[in-house]
């Protein structure tokens, strides 16, 4: 890539030197057979090697230079039609205009693409974003708020919670914050794993690429790099843990009972999440699925907060849902409803902190 970008050559230059070579290299090994392997190449090991290495860099050439911007270019030329056929009918869908109209805002956009190798940003999300971790996660947050908010009456901290209405709100903070502070720790140190494993094994580079040098994104509709993606994503987890601890505690402070407290929160964080992959893997497997049951997983994305553990879904394609009128982005609103749960939860539980039921020491 290096040699071609260095040649100066124009885009349908390099499409066409890299096919040439591409298809030379076919005809050669088709000759040579077996020895295809013994014989040296031009980049790589052996002659088998430089025809992967041509096919890969045609393959990447090819996105950038032909397939992004003609789909792009056809996305919108798709959504000016669609405009155009919906103002011809006598009853317009409005949501249909407007959602048409953004999509060519979204679209119709300059990202520069560079041909380079990007590295494999699917492999790095395929080992570092599974449920089995985000259980494990689950698990761990929801037995630390257990713990900190279910042991105030056996340890004898009740006397301190019931002791002042600025008492009760400032060890509830700092319980909170403890629980917070360990959650975020953890998360910030599993997303820089990720980062430097994507650059020592998956090639993951140039945080500084638009999200769209990765093909798997090049629907993305949002102008923003591979680090920003990284940062976001690490964003919603841990709001996400934050908010499961949040459950926690409420669950802690309203029953102050550990073994219910650990099963209606477990309960809270798994089974949305168990729901969810769910539906994910059913629609992605079974293409005659695509058509309903998709449209459920979508309208789960919608609310379940479990979809911030892996967000790639929302930055595949235009991710917007029409409401009373808007074009809402279906993270923004996960994120909302994520927020809002968290928040209430804290409400409740500080609300009820020092009113717990007498005991017997």
């Amino acid at each position: 890539m290096a040699d071609i970008n260095n040649s100066k050559m124009s885009d349908e230059e390099i499409l066409i030197d890299l096919y040439s070579q591409f298809e030379l290299l076919q005809i050669q090994i088709n000759e040579l057979g077996d020895s295809a392997f013994e014989k040296p190449g031009k980049y790589g090991k052996n002659i088998m090697e430089d025809y992967i290495i041509y096919s890969n860099a045609y393959s990447n050439a090819s996105y950038i230079y032909q397939k992004f911007p003609n789909n792009r270019r056809q996305l919108v030329e798709d959504a000016l039609y669609n405009i155009s056929e919906e103002k011809s009918k006598t009853d317009p869908n409005t949501s249909v205009i407007k959602s048409n109209e953004l999509v060519i805002e979204k679209y119709n956009r300059t990202i520069d693409l560079k041909f380079k190798d990007t590295g494999n940003i699917e492999g790095v999300q395929l080992f570092f974003d599974n449920t089995i971790w985000e259980y494990a996660m689950i698990a761990f947050v929801v037995m630390l708020a257990v713990r900190m908010f279910t042991m105030d009456i056996s340890c004898g901290a009740y006397k301190m919670i019931h002791s002042s209405l600025n008492g009760q709100r400032s060890l509830f903070i700092k319980q909170f914050a403890s629980v917070s502070v360990v959650v975020t720790a953890i998360t910030v140190f599993t997303a820089l794993i990720q980062i430097i494993f994507g650059k020592i094994f998956f090639d993951v580079n140039d945080l500084s690429l638009p999200l769209q040098s990765f093909p798997e994104f090049e629907f993305c509709p949002y102008l923003i790099s591979t680090g920003i993606y990284f940062l976001i994503k690490f964003l919603c987890k841990l709001l996400f843990y934050i908010m499961i601890a949040a459950i926690t505690a409420m669950v802690s402070v309203l029953c102050r009972k550990q073994f219910v407290s650990y099963a209606v929160s477990l309960s809270a964080g798994i089974i949305p999440l168990i729901i969810i992959t769910y539906y994910f893997i059913y629609t992605t497997e079974n293409a005659s699925a695509l058509a309903s049951e998709y449209k459920i997983y979508n309208s789960l994305r919608c609310f379940l907060p479990q979809g911030l553990l892996n967000i790639k879904s929302y930055f595949r394609t235009f991710d917007y849902i029409d409401i009373f009128g808007f074009q809402i982005s279906r993270l923004f609103l996960v994120l909302l409803i994520s927020a809002v749960i968290m928040l209430t939860c804290l409400a409740v539980a500080l609300r009820k902190y020092g009113k717990s039921k007498e005991v017997t020491i």
